[in-house]
């Protein structure tokens, strides 16, 4: 899909939740660069994000990481008690 926004072949990526793009904070930051550099408008339906506000998104996408981060040490906390 990158290429084709490279390409000019995308104009506009919608989808369900940013969960259906990546759990990876500096990958969905890349791909955010990427349709930002290229006019590609990005929506997230379940997050109510829309690219026009580009605040919104980067403040989304590092409480998305920040929340990644804490359930996996509370994850790994719980594995080490039993």
């Amino acid at each position: 899909m990158i290429s084709d926004v490279e390409q000019g072949k995308i104009g506009i990526v919608i989808m369900k939740d940013m969960t259906r793009w990546g759990r990876d904070y500096l990958q969905v930051g890349n791909a955010m660069e990427i349709f930002r550099r290229n006019n590609v408008r990005f929506i997230a339906i379940n997050n109510g994000i829309d690219s026009i506000d580009q605040k919104y998104i980067g403040i989304c996408s590092l409480y998305q990481h920040h929340v990644r981060v804490v359930c996996k040490r509370h994850q790994q906390e719980s594995k080490d008690r039993d």
